[in-house]
C-alpha cells in the first residue's frame, strides 16, 4: 500500500512540475500607458501623424497596436487604421498614420496591447482636427497626453486555473490518505 501511495505521489509531483515548467504560472504586470503624444499636436484632415506611446511595465509585450478612426460630425468611417507600433527604446513605441478623409472633423484612437497571450484594450481618446479655414482646435475630450490607463478589462482567459485545480486535487488526496492512516 505504501509503495502505491508513493508512486501516486511521485507521478503527481512529476506531472505538476512538468506542467508548471512548460506552461508557467507567472503573469506579467499589466502595461500602463504613461502618455501618448502626437506630432503634429493639432493635426488636420489628410495629414500624416506620428503617434508615440510611453508604456510602463513593457518588458514582455508581444504586440502594441494603434487603432485610429476618422469621423465627421455625423459618422465615423468604417475603415480605420490598425497599425503595429515599433519599439523605439525600452518603454517607447511609435508609428505613423496618414489620414485619408478630407471631410473628417475629429479622430478617435486607442491602444491594444498583447502580453503573455492577454490583450489589454485601453479607452478611446477623441481629438478634434484642425480646420484650415478656422483655427478652432478645441476638443471635447482633449486628453491626448494622458489616457489615464482606461483599461476595459477585456482580457482573454489563460490556463492559470489548471495548477490551482491540480493543487486542490493533490491536497485532497493527501488528506484522504492521511485520514485512512489514522483510522487504522
Amino acid at each position: 500500500m505504501k509503495n502505491s501511495i508513493r508512486k501516486i505521489f511521485f507521478i503527481m509531483l512529476l506531472v505538476s512540475s512538468l506542467y508548471i515548467s512548460i506552461v508557467g504560472t507567472g503573469t506579467a504586470a499589466e502595461p500602463i500607458i504613461k502618455e501618448i503624444t502626437l506630432d503634429p499636436e493639432e493635426p488636420s484632415p489628410l495629414s500624416t501623424i506620428t503617434f508615440t506611446a510611453v508604456i510602463n511595465n513593457s518588458n514582455n509585450l508581444d504586440d502594441v497596436r494603434l487603432i485610429v478612426q476618422e469621423c465627421t460630425d455625423s459618422l465615423c468611417y468604417a475603415i480605420g487604421s490598425n497599425e503595429s507600433m515599433l519599439a523605439v527604446d525600452n518603454n517607447t513605441y511609435q508609428t505613423t498614420v496618414t489620414l485619408t478623409h478630407n471631410d473628417a472633423t475629429y479622430i478617435k484612437y486607442h491602444l491594444e496591447i498583447e502580453t503573455n497571450e492577454t490583450w489589454y484594450i485601453y479607452s478611446i481618446t477623441e481629438l478634434n482636427l484642425k480646420n484650415e479655414t478656422n483655427n478652432n482646435s478645441s476638443n471635447n475630450n482633449n486628453n491626448n497626453t494622458n489616457p489615464s490607463n482606461g483599461n476595459t478589462s477585456e482580457k482573454t482567459p489563460g490556463f492559470e486555473i489548471l495548477p490551482f485545480l491540480m493543487s486542490i486535487i493533490f491536497v485532497t488526496i493527501i488528506a484522504t490518505l492521511s485520514e485512512r492512516k489514522r483510522l487504522r
